[in-house]
């Protein structure tokens, strides 16, 4: 057995054992994953990841503990350097393909108004303006942002490099800065 193989293995014990049963059989999840707040996370059986996942839930309420904030579906595969954030919900349903470079958030630093955007951006107060969830059997290409606040429809596909900041609609595809439908 390989060397990286025996890395990704003890990885996975490691990640099943801080888990508990919010980790499902069969993952795979590299060595050179960064997961904050397992607490806060619950992965599906048979989940996939390519190199430099980025998982990370949390609360900014006090005296919150084992509130899921991100749960991913079974059967859900995410390519290089995904990055999924949740601090109020993020909800990934089953069989859900994602490209590489993909960002999910489900908030963003500080609200956008005169006085809030005064202040420097790591120092504003975490703000989200929903919850995000992208139903079953949805495909998102490379380099896609869902933004806070959207649901994505069963089935639906989200074009590469589109930014998603409206609702998307079951069994359509949406493209562009920001997306929109086209079939």
């Amino acid at each position: 057995m390989m060397l990286k193989e025996l890395r990704i293995r003890f990885y996975v014990w490691n990640l099943k054992r801080t888990m508990q049963e919010r980790l499902g059989t069969g993952c795979y999840i590299p060595y050179d994953s960064r997961i904050i707040g397992k607490e806060y996370i619950s992965i599906g059986a048979s989940f996939y990841a390519y190199g430099n996942l980025r998982l990370e839930a949390f609360s900014i309420e006090k005296n919150v503990k084992d509130t899921i904030r991100l749960r991913i579906g079974n059967n859900v595969a995410v390519g290089n350097y995904c990055h999924i954030g949740a601090m109020n919900y993020i909800e990934i349903g089953d069989n859900v393909l994602m490209g590489s470079n993909v960002l999910i958030t489900d908030h963003m630093h500080g609200q956008s108004t005169l006085q809030a955007m005064q202040i420097p951006p790591n120092e504003r107060t975490l703000f989200s303006k929903g919850i995000v969830v992208v139903e079953k059997n949805v495909f998102i290409g490379d380099g896609a942002k869902i933004m806070p606040g959207v649901k994505i429809g069963e089935g639906a596909i989200v074009g590469s490099n589109s930014v998603v900041t409206h609702d998307v609609e079951r069994y359509s595809i949406v493209a562009g800065v920001p997306a929109v439908k086209i079939r």
